[in-house]
């Protein structure tokens, strides 16, 4: 929703009171204490910001950030504290299996270890993670090579080795093409749902095979994915198209 000073306000507190109705009716208790509001605006929006709501009887006050299903979303969509939280959880577990690192000596247990740990957070709804500058990813990757150092016993003057051979050796894909795997394996279970719900219907939506053009070149650059009818939207201030509205 689009806010401004003259926003109305009342579908979205009629929605929210359909929802405590039909909670109550079916034994479900909706804590109106625990509800947050998240104003999502860049930074060179100037226009009126809202400080409160009065829904469902009670105030409720604007929050600079929300956690929905374990995942911290700012009102910048910068994913800062995102990444800050996933960090802090990562360096930390880090700092306790490394004391206990002389009784861990098997690798195998070491990447299980790291894997159930440490790469299940970073791929944790990493699709979000899309567009984002590198120096927000930069401090996932860095976590990752902190984690394949632990992974192979690297200790002393080896840290300041080159860590790409060891991030190919223990078959771990830098963070970027983590995010654009996990975007083409929604595409790929989108295109091939086949009935089999594989995909949400709320994307499989979004994307239809075109008919092919005997007028297009696969090849150009800008037609390489010309095949994939997807639903684009556009910013105001750089006319960049991205690849979906909604991602997971």
């Amino acid at each position: 929703m689009q806010c401004d000073k003259t926003t109305d306000f009342n579908n979205l507190i009629n929605c929210l009171e359909h929802i405590q109705s039909w909670s109550n009716s079916n034994f479900l208790k909706l804590n109106n204490s625990k509800t947050k509001i998240l104003a999502v605006s860049s930074n060179r929006y100037k226009a009126h910001k809202i400080t409160q709501l009065d829904i469902m009887g009670e105030t409720i006050k604007v929050e600079s950030s929300v956690k929905n299903l374990g995942f911290i979303l700012d009102d910048k969509l910068t994913m800062s504290k995102q990444i800050n939280q996933i960090c802090a959880q990562g360096y930390g577990m880090l700092r306790n299996l490394g004391k206990i690192s002389k009784k861990v000596v098997d690798q195998q247990l070491r990447m299980q270890l790291v894997h159930s740990g440490i790469l299940c957070r970073v791929d944790y709804c990493n699709s979000l993670y899309t567009s984002l500058p590198n120096t927000q990813t930069y401090k996932l990757q860095k976590l990752i090579n902190a984690a394949a150092r632990f992974i192979l016993n690297i200790r002393g003057k080896d840290r300041f080795e080159h860590i790409t051979p060891h991030l190919q050796h223990l078959h771990f894909l830098p963070v970027k093409y983590r995010i654009k795997f996990k975007n083409c394996l929604i595409t790929f279970k989108c295109i091939n749902n086949n009935d089999n719900n594989v995909a949400p219907s709320y994307l499989v939506e979004l994307i239809a095979l075109r008919q092919p053009n005997p007028y297009i070149d696969l090849r150009k650059k800008k037609d390489r994915f010309s095949s994939l009818n997807c639903t684009y939207f556009t910013t105001k201030t750089d006319n960049t198209n991205y690849d979906f509205s909604v991602t997971l």
